[in-house]
């Protein structure tokens, strides 16, 4: 499953987007501000194929774990009662057991980080506006909304037919979201405008508060 955020989908907050090799460490690094370190470790542990003794121990336990995820208690209840026996051999108990928590733990998660949390984290933001970039289409919407995108075009000068929008769209995107591929889309405005690509820059950089 997936959802969306400024028109781009995402794998749904949980197992699925801790998968993801970009999208994980950020997920967890969310998720331990949010106080809910212990929820990503239970979902880590089940991905890597934990032994149900183990996970109780660790994370079901009513009594004793380490780190005991909030589930329900009729999730808990036929988990707490086999594990207090030692019984962990009974495959389909644990299996359905297991596979409930994690559905508590997915419903948890997915009410509290939601699109507001992932947009406080630093490094979400930086991917997420990245991908925008990448995204042209779904850039440009957006760009046209902001006002800076009329300053800059007065400061520079760049009202006359040569100078194509495009190009300060891409100047603009490169210095917020990727500076390392800032150079050709400057150069671009700057020979359109008879500027140079430090005074480009520096026209973003004190209009758009890029700095």
């Amino acid at each position: 499953m997936t959802f969306k955020i400024g028109g781009l989908s995402y794998p749904d907050v949980g197992t699925n987007m801790l998968k993801d090799k970009t999208l994980g460490p950020i997920l967890r690094s969310v998720m331990r501000v949010n106080m809910q370190q212990e929820n990503y470790m239970f979902l880590d542990a089940v991905a890597k194929g934990e032994s149900y003794s183990n996970l109780y121990n660790g994370f079901i336990d009513g009594k004793k774990a380490k780190r005991m995820i909030n589930i329900g208690s009729a999730t808990r209840r036929p988990m707490d009662q086999a594990g207090a026996m030692g019984n962990f051999y009974d495959k389909k108990l644990w299996k359905k057991g297991i596979e409930q928590a994690v559905a508590d733990i997915e419903t948890l998660v997915q009410n509290n980080i939601t699109e507001k949390e992932l947009m406080a984290n630093k490094a979400f933001r930086a991917h997420h506006h990245g991908r925008i970039w990448y995204n042209r289409k779904n850039f440009y919407k957006q760009w046209k909304k902001q006002k800076e995108m009329k300053k800059v075009e007065k400061f520079l000068g760049a009202t006359d037919k040569v100078m194509k929008t495009k190009d300060l769209y891409d100047a603009y995107a490169a210095l917020k979201y990727n500076p390392k591929a800032s150079k050709k889309p400057l150069q671009a405005v700057a020979t359109a405008i008879g500027k140079t690509p430090a005074e480009v820059k520096s026209a973003f950089n004190k209009l758009c508060n890029l700095r």
